[in-house]
């Protein structure tokens, strides 16, 4: 009962790696509620590996009466960043989402908030007989602060070290360290709810992926440390199938437990996927994705059909369940 719409345009400009465009989405559904958001955006080359990326949105659904700019109803980022796998590199990004921010066809966690992000790393690409291909150093920031009253709703630190093998291994190790701050209680899962309070908590991330190229490959991510009020451990077990040129199959399993103080329902989640690919020729393909949570106790079934006569052109059937 909708009709969506998306129109994007951009075009280079400057150089070969600069460019600016704009984007226009609608949404209408057959009782005549209507939702449009408008977009501009620009990505400069400022030096051989110095970004800067501009965009701002505006949102205006039919109810709200009103027309034009209006920075309740818009959001805008800028980020600076440089790009290098080698040597120093960094990423500055400031986003504000105003309070009335409603994009119809995307998703907006958050609204009535200021984002602010900074990420500096070190990388290195060691010569041989190192059995290193490339790894490096690195540290994010960032902090959310609600419009309103100006609460720290969010921040997180994080270093962490990135590496490659030669052999193609693949993997990441993180202490973390973060403040939330609940302003109303929320249930996580069924029964399992956070009373409202600030939170600091510090956890741990550690994530390995076997190499991608052979019939089989596999990865392991395992988290644990404090949860809110609680403590939590979580493990995740992919594995990926080749047996021809046409078919991949994968699945994971993610198996989650969290314990609260007495007399609160503990947390134990599961949720399993399976997705299969199979390439009939270069221009046709079909994949089926499964997933199950037992938090919810739901299933969700998704199958896409794709048929890319040449490139820039895609004509997609999908069925979801």
């Amino acid at each position: 009962g909708e009709n969506n719409g998306v129109f994007r345009v951009r075009r280079r400009v400057l150089n070969e790696n600069s460019a600016v465009g704009a984007i226009v989405t609608s949404r209408v559904d057959r009782d005549g509620e209507s939702n449009f958001v408008l977009g501009l955006d620009g990505s400069f080359r400022i030096a051989a590996d110095d970004y800067l990326t501009i965009m701002w949105a505006q949102s205006t659904a039919a109810d709200e009466g009103s027309a034009g700019v209006d920075v309740n109803r818009a959001r805008a980022q800028a980020r600076w960043e440089r790009r290098t796998i080698e040597g120093i590199g960094y990423r500055f990004q400031i986003d504000h989402v105003g309070t009335d921010y409603r994009p119809g066809l995307g998703i907006q966690g958050r609204t009535g908030s200021t984002w602010a992000y900074s990420e500096l790393r070190y990388g290195r690409l060691p010569a041989a007989p190192s059995p290193l291909y490339s790894d490096s150093f690195e540290v994010y920031l960032f902090a959310v602060r609600r419009t309103l009253d100006g609460v720290l709703d969010s921040a997180r630190l994080a270093p962490q070290w990135v590496f490659e093998t030669r052999s193609g291994w693949w993997g990441r190790i993180s202490p973390r360290f973060s403040q939330e701050n609940l302003a109303e209680p929320f249930e996580l899962a069924s029964g399992v709810v956070i009373p409202a309070g600030t939170y600091r908590t510090t956890w741990f991330k550690g994530e390995i992926r076997s190499p991608i190229g052979s019939w089989i490959s596999g990865s392991l991510t395992t988290q644990f440390g404090e949860f809110y009020d609680g403590s939590f451990a979580s493990v995740a077990l992919g594995t990926t199938l080749r047996p021809g040129s046409r078919l991949d199959l994968s699945g994971t399993l993610e198996v989650t437990n969290g314990r609260f103080p007495a007399g609160r329902k503990r947390l134990d989640s599961r949720i399993l996927r399976a997705r299969a690919l199979y390439t009939f020729s270069t221009k046709f393909s079909a994949a089926v994705l499964a997933q199950y949570s037992s938090a919810n106790e739901a299933v969700s079934f998704n199958t896409r059909l794709r048929y890319n006569p040449r490139e820039g052109v895609d004509v997609w059937l999908v069925y979801d369940e």
